[in-house]
């Protein structure tokens, strides 16, 4: 998914094939990522937490992304990284390194506050409204009509929690 989205990656298993990435000592491999200025991004918190991890880190002035929950699925994670690459490259290119920094599986922050048009406003029942038009759709009936009740142009909508339309990715 990552190599689909335009990205170079390396992963541990492909770098040492055959099993071997499994006994290899971290401060070796990240040894070889300070070495060929590959930017690491793992869920192992260790990377930070073991003195003999993060001294190697130090020394090879790695860059390092952690994964702040390692029991989701990849393709979340993949998600993450593609959406987040762009304020990754700005940190890689601002900061020689060593670093650590989490990435969050939440893309709250990709996706900005709401606007309203000038002279649009919200109601107490939060119903977008301008002069006596009607209230404006909602996400969710621009998303997909089959999670959202289509509601008549006279009704007043309740309320309603919107439809979690990624709960298969969780």
């Amino acid at each position: 998914m990552l190599r689909r989205a335009g990205l170079t990656i390396h992963p541990i298993s492909e770098v040492y094939p055959h099993n071997a990435h499994k006994f290899i000592p971290d401060p070796e491999w990240i040894k070889l990522c300070g070495q060929n200025n590959w930017v690491i991004v793992s869920g192992d918190k260790r990377l930070e937490t073991v003195p003999e991890n993060r001294q190697a880190i130090i020394e090879a002035r790695v860059k390092v992304f952690l994964l702040t929950d390692s029991n989701s699925f990849p393709e979340v994670w993949a998600a993450a990284v593609i959406i987040g690459r762009y304020k990754m490259q700005e940190i890689i290119d601002a900061n020689p390194g060593p670093f650590f920094v989490n990435v969050t599986k939440r893309s709250d922050k990709h996706i900005d506050r709401l606007r309203l048009p000038y002279g649009f406003s919200r109601n107490t029942q939060g119903q977008t409204q301008v002069g006596d038009k009607q209230p404006s759709s909602s996400i969710g009936e621009l998303v997909s009509n089959e999670h959202m009740k289509q509601l008549p142009a006279d009704a007043s909508p309740a309320r309603e929690e919107p439809p979690d339309l990624f709960s298969n990715l969780k």
